[in-house]
């Protein structure tokens, strides 16, 4: 009887109370895990805020890639259906069309450049457009005979820059930087070099292309 009121004793010193199994948090444990807790919730609104920026540069950048295919798509298109042109600038090309009027000459009425406005950073293409009602002194005013040299030089920039028919079309926006350079000999220039750099997505990304015109009017220079 003694041994079992002993064994009793002994278990009642060992097991503690259950009094002290339902103590609540202190102050400190308190604060110590509210502060844990904060600090969770700032790392998750960094790695969360890091991710959507990550994500948003990575569209743009595709935008931009896809803005400058457009572009080369569009220059290539000009200058292999080209049958003339000459490197008037680093920024200009002018190019003649072809012969349009069906008289196998270069005329006025037929030219067109491609030029770089850096005041509002686009790339233009610039040609004569004549709407139906024209009158007809006015076409013919401006079906003008240019002999190549004419053609290339920086006076037709001047005609096409100021006149009334002039149609501008925009081959693409927020260009900041663009040049064009000519390989050939003398008149006989095939093939145009462009390099340009869109405002958007990477500022390191520079693009640039190779276009080289398929059927060459050469015979009008002999």
């Amino acid at each position: 009887m003694r041994t079992i009121k002993h064994a009793e004793a002994q278990t009642e010193q060992i097991l503690p109370s259950r009094g002290c199994s339902r103590r609540g948090l202190t102050l400190v444990e308190l604060i110590l895990a509210m502060t844990i807790t904060a600090m969770a919730c700032v790392a998750i609104a960094a790695t969360m805020k890091a991710t959507a920026n990550t994500w948003e540069a990575n569209q743009q950048d595709d935008q931009t890639l896809v803005s400058a295919r457009i572009t080369l798509r569009r220059l290539k298109t000009i200058v292999s259906n080209a049958k003339l042109f000459g490197h008037s600038s680093a920024n200009t090309l002018v190019l003649w069309a072809g012969d349009e009027n069906g008289n196998f000459q270069i005329e006025y009425s037929e030219c067109a450049m491609i030029q770089y406005d850096p005041a509002t950073d686009q790339l233009q293409l610039l040609d004569i457009y004549f709407p139906p009602g024209t009158p007809q002194g006015d076409i013919d005013s401006r079906n003008v005979t240019l002999i190549f040299t004419d053609f290339s030089a920086p006076q037709v920039l001047t005609l096409l820059g100021a006149d009334a028919y002039v149609r501008s079309r925009t081959l693409a926006d927020n260009v900041v930087s663009f040049s064009v350079s000519t390989i050939g000999q003398a008149s006989y220039v095939r093939t145009a070099m462009f390099s340009f750099r869109l405002g958007q997505g990477d500022p390191s990304q520079q693009f640039d292309a190779v276009a080289a015109m398929r059927s060459p009017a050469y015979y009008l220079l002999e």
